[in-house]
């Protein structure tokens, strides 16, 4: 104890010395005539919002009883909420539960950015990056706060929110600035002469799929409505649109782009090309602050949904994880045929362990019929019935959609937890892994009563068509069938559940990595605390990513928690120093 006493006092002496971004109290930090002049060049739309949590909290500025259980109950159930607040984040950790909406918790502001600017012009994000850099400033970005990893919120921070920088423009075909004959534009894969949409960062998913599909096309979506597309796209971007067009970030053509020098530039494959392939699937807030991105196109086909699985037939099984194993080694040629869907494993209760436990998958086809399905699902259920007669019943049902807008317009995702505190995990899975002999042991000893093991089956032709210098998205992607999630949740304050849980969900990946020992993520759905990150969300391409962080970026004025180019830097008690 006396040793770690000694190495604790150690550590805050040199954190002391160190460079640091510049906190409020300290002698560096702007006093309050220069705030002001600063808000005064911005045309006032310089923000010092209290924390949202405050609404609960005698004492705090926007203390309001009759408000309070409005906002307890929003808290939790409504993406609005945090979407329509300058500094809210859906996931409490990444504020350090600083102002949770209970009145019997504490609440400060200390977890959230002290100034933000409401942008709606290019200007204003500009003057606000050069005014971060001028003072040594710590500086945040935020959208629409959707962000498991917390990039959208920092502490002592001047934060631009992007909410209301909208505009969408749709075109009938796009060239991108600066062709020229010897300068092919148009990134891989993309129709040149196809319509496009450009699209500001304030525009959420709903608005941008909404204007494309007056015209009946598609753009890649999350399932959520309210997700914008700069952290999205920047992080490479799945859906289930991917197995026939590819990953959100294959179908850009171009952005407009904020450095950190505080210009304006036009990046695509002719211009600032390295800048490109970074932005599209290097991370979000990190390169710069993407204000309007060009995408393709792609027509928004009739799809039909197909609910489909296995359910134990009795009271219990010996077999069902034998059999759920087996359905996952055949799916990767379903993804293969077009197909797409969610799929997972969701087990029985505590007395019957495997009574009602069920496997299956709800397929998507895009431009596919139930016909093209049926020879593919009953090879499964054939074999899982001759060799474990009588232990499982399959079932279907379907649905036929006009296009996969009408589907998503009418199935908002509301299965994602809001309000709460999370770390998630996640690994991309290849055929190898899935075919691995140890799969259902894999499943059989990291799943308990009434858990559900995700299977995002999001490969297939429009991902792995893409070559692999197409952009920045990890290489794994171009193989992958699955996108594996877990989440790990605590109560806030309860460092015992919540050091249980991360612990868990540490476990639960190794497991992974067993199966597949060259362990890749989906940058925007994974664990922001893994030793390794750095490779396992970006894998070959890191090195690149690094050298034009360096490039363009050398005094780190953006700076995000897993992001590239961290490295440098920590987060001491809420002020951002250099080690």
């Amino acid at each position: 104890m006396q040793y770690a006493l000694i190495a604790s006092l150690l550590s805050l002496v040199d954190s002391a010395h160190a460079t640091c971004k510049v906190v409020p109290g300290s002698q560096q930090w702007p006093s309050t005539k220069e705030w002001a002049s600063f808000n005064k060049s911005l045309g006032g739309v310089l923000l010092m919002p209290p924390p949202p949590g405050g609404v609960c909290h005698p004492g705090e500025p926007n203390y309001n009883e009759a408000l309070c259980p409005t906002v307890a109950t929003e808290w939790f159930t409504s993406w609005t909420f945090h979407e329509d607040n300058p500094i809210s984040n859906a996931y409490n950790n990444w504020n350090n539960d600083s102002c949770i909406p209970d009145p019997s918790a504490p609440c400060s502001g200390s977890g959230y950015p002290i100034y933000v600017v409401n942008a709606t012009t290019a200007e204003h994000v500009q003057k606000a990056v050069k005014f971060a850099r001028k003072n040594n400033i710590r500086l945040n970005v935020k959208s629409s706060g959707h962000d498991f990893l917390g990039r959208s919120v920092a502490p002592n921070s001047l934060s631009i929110w992007l909410h209301y920088m909208q505009g969408i423009k749709l075109h009938d075909s796009f060239e991108p600035e600066g062709a020229k004959k010897d300068c092919n534009c148009i990134p891989d894969g993309i129709n040149a002469s196809a319509p496009a949409i450009t699209f500001h960062a304030g525009d959420n998913h709903g608005a941008v799929y909404a204007a494309a599909n007056t015209i009946g096309m598609a753009v890649p979506v999350a399932g959520a409505p309210t997700v914008c597309y700069g952290g999205y796209a920047t992080g490479g971007g799945h859906s289930l649109t991917g197995a026939r067009y590819g990953l959100a970030a294959d179908q850009v053509l171009e952005m407009t782009v904020v450095t950190p020098d505080g210009k304006v530039v036009v990046a695509n494959s002719c211009r600032n090309s390295d800048l490109f392939w970074a932005l599209r699937g290097g991370g979000g807030a990190t390169f710069g602050v993407v204000i309007s991105t060009t995408m393709t196109l792609n027509p928004d086909l009739p799809m039909v949904e197909v609910i489909w699985g296995g359910v134990v037939s009795g009271n219990t099984s010996d077999h069902f994880f034998d059999a759920a194993a087996y359905a996952f080694t055949q799916y990767p040629d379903l993804l293969d045929a077009g197909w797409a869907g969610y799929g997972g494993v969701t087990l029985g209760n505590s007395t019957f362990p495997t009574q009602g436990s069920y496997f299956g998958v709800i397929w998507f086809g895009f431009g596919l019929t139930l016909d093209s399905l049926i020879p593919l699902l009953g090879p499964i259920e054939a074999y899982v019935n001759q060799t474990w007669p009588g232990e499982f019943t399959f079932g279907a049902t379907v649905k036929n959609w006009t296009s996969y807008y009408e589907y998503w317009e009418q199935n908002p995702d509301t299965s994602t937890p809001i309000g709460i505190d999370i770390v998630v995990g996640s690994r991309l899975i290849d055929k190898t892994a899935l075919s691995n002999p140890n799969l259902s042991d894999y499943m059989r000893n990291i799943s308990g009563p009434l858990v559900t093991l995700s299977q995002i089956l999001l490969g297939g032709p429009g991902v792995h068509s893409r070559p692999l210098s197409l952009n920045s998205v990890s290489p794994a992607w171009r193989t992958a069938y699955s996108h594996t999630t877990i989440g790990a949740g605590w109560y806030p304050f309860d460092t015992t559940m919540q050091q249980e849980q991360l612990a868990a969900l540490t476990v639960h990946l190794n497991a992974l990595n067993d199966l597949a020992p060259n362990p890749a993520a989906y940058v925007n759905e994974a664990d922001p605390f893994e030793e390794n990150y750095h490779e396992v969300f970006w894998g070959e391409n890191y090195p690149r990513l690094l050298s034009i962080k360096r490039a363009i970026d050398p005094t780190d004025v953006f700076w995000c928690r897993a992001c590239v180019g961290n490295e440098g830097w920590q987060e001491v008690n809420g002020q951002l120093c250099q080690v």
